[in-house]
């Protein structure tokens, strides 16, 4: 079997779960009428998730850890920012319109990385077929994302 039908299938299932992962902190910080509180609950439950999965890998740290560069250590903050500012949105803005902006973001992020190698990606340059996937892409974010007329 091709590799990446299982790599496509794994980041479906982790997209599929975020905007139900938004729900849930939205709704639960309607009802307790706080946000930070669902977002150190997700970020709290991350955490675990993570030891146990490392864990279960039976491994020590790589000491390859010490020597990165600073801006890696960065990924548990801006969860932090994307779950409290999700939490936020979901309850005022709604899940679709909130969801469907962080992927248009997402989106121009990714080709930006992938354009310039950032980050220690490899640079993957823009090419039409690309450019015109991502302007259809954010066409239909738009359109989808659009209130409903009246």
């Amino acid at each position: 079997m091709n590799p990446a039908i299982g790599y496509a299938a794994l980041a479906l299932l982790a997209g599929l779960l975020i905007p139900v992962m938004a729900r849930l902190n939205g709704t639960l910080s309607t009802t307790v009428g706080n946000v930070g509180w669902p977002a150190l609950i997700v970020t709290g439950g991350a955490f675990v998730g993570g030891l146990v999965f490392v864990a279960a890998q039976r491994s020590a740290p790589p000491a390859a850890l010490a020597g990165q560069p600073v801006y890696y250590w960065f990924g548990g903050l801006i969860m932090a920012f994307y779950v409290i500012s999700i939490t936020w949105l979901v309850p005022r803005f709604g899940t679709g319109p909130s969801i469907m902006c962080v992927v248009v973001a997402q989106l121009i992020a990714a080709a930006a990385i992938d354009q310039f190698g950032l980050f220690g990606a490899p640079a993957r340059p823009m090419n039409a077929g690309r450019a015109i996937g991502l302007v259809l892409l954010l066409v239909g974010v738009f359109l989808a994302a659009r209130p409903p007329r009246a």
